[in-house]
């Protein structure tokens, strides 16, 4: 009986296979994630903080490397700066890149900064495309992931205590990110 079972399953499964092209790619993210990238994350700390020079010195380097490799926010066409691979090959790379908290941002494709993006490019204003997705792009900046103005006006909802200049929101425990929404504005995540 189980052997008829798993003659049954085989013949209905979905035979899986990547392109050999995009496969070399994925081997090669495999091996740069585990030889440079994760030893980021025990010393590097938030990826959403941009703020420490010395870390995005180090950042910087490994992300031209993966430009020139080619995965590059590899969800995103050409007119964005990707290859345009799609939703189903960024799940593959995923795959590997979920080893470690810096490797979506080395690789451009960091949530929510990745959604985002893709929002901006197909709806955003020529203004909003200007002055908030090309520094997205460039991993510049970070996006919110908040619904709110990024000043605390809802602090009661979002557990957040303003600062005294009006424009900033912290929350406990957590480092300093940028905001998408405008670059100026810094919040604390959780």
């Amino acid at each position: 009986m189980l052997s008829k079972w798993v003659s049954d399953w085989g013949r209905m499964s979905w035979g899986f296979e990547t392109d050999p092209e995009y496969q070399e790619l994925l081997d090669w993210a495999d091996s740069f994630v585990r030889h440079e990238v994760e030893l980021l994350d025990l010393v590097a700390g938030n990826p959403y903080d941009k703020s420490n020079p010395a870390v995005m010195s180090v950042i910087r380097p490994l992300q031209q490397q993966v430009r020139v490799h080619g995965p590059w926010a590899c969800h995103l066409g050409p007119e964005l700066g990707g290859p345009g691979y799609g939703q189903l090959k960024l799940a593959l790379l995923n795959e590997i890149l979920g080893r470690s908290t810096w490797a979506p941002t080395i690789f451009g494709c960091q949530a929510p900064d990745s959604g985002n993006a893709e929002i901006l490019a197909h709806f955003g204003t020529e203004e909003q495309k200007a002055t908030y997705l090309a520094p997205l792009l460039a991993g510049e900046i970070s996006s919110c992931t908040t619904t709110f103005a990024c000043r605390p006006t809802r602090s009661s909802v979002v557990r957040a205590r303003p600062s005294r200049s009006r424009r900033h929101a912290s929350a406990a425990g957590a480092s300093t990110t940028r905001c998408a929404r405008s670059p100026s504005c810094a919040r604390r995540s959780t």
